[in-house]
């Protein structure tokens, strides 16, 4: 099933399967007793830990006050650098994103909120992203050293993007995360998947990772700003292969299982 969400699943968790003709995933190998064969059902140590902890953050953040919740709000831009960021297919992306801080500004959230919808378009891809030369304003600037230091899947990206912190959404020395806060809410923008315009290398190739920006901007996210939770703020024609991509991805599901989306 490509998009459980569609029949109603909730943080869908694939945690374990059978072992088949490969080994199974090789993350779970030290862990096995060895004896296991292809058709065996076997779990997977790291999903289950996943999973763990999505439930342990869901049920504080059920406890936690509106007004300390902290909240990230994901826009995109598709196709890439081509001024589309927040279109959405041509909706009114920015008109709903100001009715939606507005509402949870209303219900105690800690927003602090731009007088219009001008003014919320502005702050998020106008701002200082001249400066720096990027699509949207420039939340902060993640040097290199740092993301080899904390990048837990430093290998594999590199394989795919070559040494950190790669091309994309970067001054070669460093990567931007673009979008602005809000008090505690991040309008955040998502980088790219690098594969927009080959979207059957992005479907089918075992080897994808997300970029060193793509990682950064959601480590960021969890480790800088301490999101609790994410509202993926779009309409699915601006992104096509999104959803997909993120039951495809190990790299990408494993950046995501910290938070309740």
């Amino acid at each position: 099933m490509s998009l459980p969400e569609l029949d109603g699943a909730t943080n869908p968790t694939i945690f374990g399967g059978r072992m088949g003709e490969e080994g199974g995933c090789s993350c779970c190998t030290p862990l096995r007793t060895g004896q296991e064969k292809a058709f065996d059902m076997v779990p997977c140590y790291e999903r289950i830990k996943s999973l763990s902890e999505k439930t342990s953050r869901l049920v504080k953040l059920k406890r936690k006050e509106n007004s300390e919740k902290k909240i990230g709000i994901i826009l995109y831009g598709f196709p890439p650098n081509a001024g589309s960021i927040g279109t959405a297919a041509y909706l009114s992306v920015f008109e709903s994103l100001y009715n939606v801080l507005k509402s949870m500004k209303n219900e105690g959230y800690g927003v602090e909120l731009p007088k219009s919808t001008n003014e919320l378009r502005e702050v998020v891809l106008g701002g200082n992203s001249d400066k720096y030369g990027q699509e949207a304003n420039v939340i902060e600037r993640v040097n290199g050293t740092e993301i080899v230091e904390n990048e837990p899947y430093l290998k594999e990206i590199e394989e795919v993007w070559g040494s950190a912190p790669g091309k994309i959404q970067s001054d070669g020395s460093g990567v931007f995360i673009l979008g602005k806060k809000l008090g505690n809410v991040v309008v955040g923008i998502q980088p790219t998947f690098g594969y927009e315009g080959d979207p059957m290398r992005l479907l089918f190739e075992k080897g994808f990772a997300p970029t060193h920006a793509f990682s950064t901007f959601y480590r960021w996210m969890r480790n800088n700003f301490n999101v609790d939770a994410f509202l993926h703020f779009c309409d699915l024609h601006s992104i096509p292969l999104h959803s997909i991509s993120f039951h495809l991805i190990p790299l990408q599901s494993t950046s995501l299982h910290f938070t309740p989306l």
